[in-house]
């Protein structure tokens, strides 16, 4: 189950024209998860690269019980989208 803030879903729908609530089937294909360490929060923060819609996307995200709560998701830069392909499927 995935869960965010409607605020922060229409800002990155704005922003990066990727709608959070349709982010579900991620979790169900491979991904390069790495801890979110570029800014201090009270919460431990996921920065996953994953396919979406046949593009690399970076999706920030928390864990909250048995819930991910999705935070914000963009595309992939070249860098990332190399990394992806040499990571995810290991």
């Amino acid at each position: 189950m995935i869960t965010w803030d409607e605020n922060k879903r229409k800002r990155n729908i704005l922003e990066h024209g990727i709608d959070l609530a349709d982010l579900e089937v991620v979790f169900d294909l491979p991904m390069h998860t790495t801890e979110d360490r570029t800014t201090d929060h009270a919460e431990r923060r996921h920065r996953s690269l994953c396919l979406f819609q046949g593009r690399v996307v970076v999706l920030i995200w928390t864990e909250r019980s048995d819930t991910a709560r999705l935070i914000s998701c963009r595309n992939g830069d070249k860098r990332e989208h190399e990394t992806y392909f040499q990571n995810a499927f290991l």
